[in-house]
């Protein structure tokens, strides 16, 4: 990583890996002034011509067919980890090994046990490793998480939430991992 350039890969060229590309090709224009350009590096898929598509499309110069040729490429510097839930820790991890910077989908992992060993090896890595909760900054959760902070609700005994998503909600949608258990079902 040079002083005035970051280099980024998204692994997975799915939904979620496409939403990863667009923010890092978009990120200048929606924060301005970024203390270093953004070089749009490579998209990897174990589905290659998916890959190669999502490349061209959101711009990025390589595309390959496996996470393992990005964790060889000494001029990436930071990845977006967004594939199935069940290779979340294999591909962190390796990708703290060989140096890189890791933002990780959610959820980290499908176990408790490998989301602790995903920490202890981001925090013995000596790079920086974060998880992709993308509305935490948003400015109202940022606003009710100072009242909340504050104190100004008072004494909180109950929280509930709903997350609305439609990726499953057409019965002509073809299966996908999210529809399957063992590989993780999202969020």
């Amino acid at each position: 990583m040079s002083a005035d350039e970051i280099s980024v890969a998204v692994i997975g060229a799915g939904m979620a890996g496409r939403a990863h590309a667009n923010g890092y090709r978009q990120a200048s224009t929606v924060f301005g002034g970024l203390p270093v350009k953004i070089r749009l590096a490579a998209i990897a898929d174990a589905n290659f011509p998916l890959a190669q598509e999502a490349a061209n499309l959101y711009g990025f110069d390589e595309a390959y067919d496996s996470w393992e040729q990005v964790a060889a490429d000494p001029t990436i510097d930071a990845v977006s980890v967004v594939v199935g839930n069940n290779l979340h820790r294999t591909v962190a991890e390796g990708f703290l090994a060989a140096g890189k910077h890791v933002l990780c989908e959610k959820p980290l992992s499908d176990s408790i046990d490998d989301a602790k060993a995903m920490v202890d090896a981001a925090r013995s890595s000596g790079r920086v490793a974060s998880i992709a909760y993308s509305r935490r900054l948003v400015p109202t959760f940022a606003a009710i998480r100072r009242h909340i902070d504050n104190g100004d609700l008072g004494e909180l005994t109950d929280f509930r939430g709903h997350y609305w998503c439609n990726y499953a909600g057409n019965p002509l949608s073809p299966w996908s991992w999210r529809d399957s258990g063992a590989l993780g079902s999202g969020c």
